[in-house]
């Protein structure tokens, strides 16, 4: 994954279904499988998924 400007973490991952990348990225709400204590921080801070907030 990829962390934005503003401070998203996306998933640029390809699906065929669509051929079209850049529509198919996850935001960070979609990533709650991970076990990581950084990333819980995030995900519980931000559990919409679209941040504005430095």
């Amino acid at each position: 994954f990829e962390v934005t400007k503003d401070g998203k973490i996306v998933w640029d991952y390809y699906n065929p279904k669509t051929k079209r990348k850049n529509q198919e990225r996850e935001t960070i709400s979609r990533i709650r499988r991970f076990s990581n204590p950084q990333i819980r921080n995030l995900l519980e801070k931000d559990k919409g998924g679209e941040s504005k907030s430095p």
